[in-house]
């Protein structure tokens, strides 16, 4: 019975419900809830009738959340799920119904606390540092951001997003030389990796490197040929190097795939008028004045589409050079 009531102080906050998100809490990013769930809750089931019997006064929280959750319940079930991770301040499943129940229901801080505990409680635990960093970023906690990324990066060297998600936090954080150090070494881990290439341009960029950027923006473009944002990065870091036919066409590209693309066009209005190409009344009026400056776009994975049910393993990135989601 002294198991059950002594929990750790984050199993209590959770359970509580409150208490400020710490630097460092993050969200694990969970490939498959579902298979996750399966795998435990066989085992979980056949050991509650024996715990049942040992402490009969006892209530299984966590089969309580379940079946709340089945009945479509979920503000009941993530309650439960709460007193069950009190209760086991050391097993998995509970903190994972949490963040998946937290998620449904919109609540983006219980989800983060959980993914972060999940973390702290598996030291092997990748996915859900991943997730946490991505979310926390989404909320401009770059410093939590970082911690979590790091967290990913120590536990598996091999892992692109770690580096890619860390570079979009120094990004955030104005480390730039840090910030591209950590991006090449997403692009290099995973060379097919667009968002990360996307913010490697941006970084060089900012850093005065265009020749580098044009290198890393033109394998972006070849992989993501659909990406608005990389063709206006592109166009900048062609622009920069006096390539400005070039430069222009990236931009009336990028405009040709996202007409609403508000950096594009204050790009492609400044370098037209620059070369003295006419354009259409109706430039104008897309600009809102700001024609006499470049917009550059950081990419924060804008195909966030999550397939999971508790995360989605997608790509973030950073936007004025345009990170990508135009900055993340």
């Amino acid at each position: 019975m002294a198991n059950w009531a002594c929990a750790g102080l984050a199993s209590a906050a959770l359970l509580a419900g409150c208490g400020e998100r710490v630097q460092g809490h993050g969200q694990p990013a969970v490939r498959d809830l579902a298979a996750a769930l399966e795998t435990v809750s066989a085992a979980a089931e056949r050991t509650a009738a024996a715990a049942q019997e040992d402490h009969p006064g006892r209530i299984d929280h966590l089969q309580r959340a379940k079946q709340l959750r089945a009945t479509g319940d979920l503000a009941e079930a993530l309650a439960e799920a709460r007193k069950a991770a009190a209760e086991d301040a050391e097993t998995r499943e509970p903190l994972i119904l949490m963040a998946a129940l937290a998620r449904d229901l919109g609540q983006r801080d219980v989800e983060i606390d959980s993914l972060a505990e999940l973390a702290r409680r598996d030291p092997d635990e990748v996915e859900a540092p991943l997730r946490a960093a991505r979310l926390l970023l989404d909320d401009g906690e770059s410093r939590a951001a970082l911690y979590q990324a790091t967290l990913v990066i120590a536990r598996d060297g091999e892992e692109a997003e770690g580096y890619h998600l860390r570079g979009r936090a120094e990004l955030q954080l104005g480390e730039l030389a840090e910030a591209v150090l950590d991006l090449e070494s997403a692009a290099m881990l995973n060379p097919r990796h667009t968002y990360a290439l996307n913010n490697l341009g941006y970084a060089y960029l900012l850093a005065g490197q265009p020749e580098r950027a044009v290198q890393a923006l033109e394998r972006a473009a070849e992989l993501s040929p659909h990406l608005s944002m990389v063709q206006n990065n592109l166009g900048l870091a062609y622009e920069r190097l006096g390539r400005e036919q070039e430069a222009y066409r990236c931009f009336e590209r990028a405009l040709q795939l996202d007409p609403g693309h508000v950096r594009a066009a204050v790009n492609f209005a400044r370098l037209a008028d620059a070369l003295g190409i006419d354009r259409a009344p109706a430039d104008e009026g897309q600009l809102g004045g700001q024609s006499d400056r470049d917009e550059l776009e950081l990419t924060d994975d804008i195909d966030r589409p999550a397939a999971d049910p508790l995360m989605a393993a997608v790509r973030p990135v950073v936007g004025v050079v345009q990170e990508e989601t135009s900055a993340r």
